[in-house]
């Protein structure tokens, strides 16, 4: 028996995808605060793909890193700044939004 980790795509529910988060789910640049090295894929903290990529793929949806306002080094501060701040695009009736937040980016800044 074969339990690869093929992904598959499923028919499209939601229209689009938009990331609010920290270093797990970026694909954004914040080369200014923390350089990326080489040894990592893109512009993200990992070798690969984040989640959110993978997400994308399996809804039916294409993957756009300008909908996808998360950042390393972000705090929960910042995470409910960007969130309320955010403009709601039209036809976002259909998005799927996502917030991200871990216990390291609880506490007071």
């Amino acid at each position: 028996m074969w339990l690869g980790g093929g992904v598959h795509s499923a028919a499209a529910a939601f229209s689009s995808l938009y990331v609010f988060g920290d270093g797990v789910c970026t694909t954004t640049d914040n080369v200014q605060s923390f350089p990326f090295s080489t040894n990592y894929f893109g512009q993200r903290y990992c070798n690969g793909r984040v989640w959110v990529e993978v997400l994308a793929q399996r809804q039916g949806l294409s993957y756009d890193s300008n909908k996808n306002i998360s950042y390393f080094g972000h705090d929960s501060f910042e995470l409910v700044t960007n969130v309320n701040n955010f403009i709601t695009p039209p036809g976002a009736t259909n998005a799927l939004f996502i917030v991200w937040a871990n216990n390291a980016d609880m506490y007071y800044s």
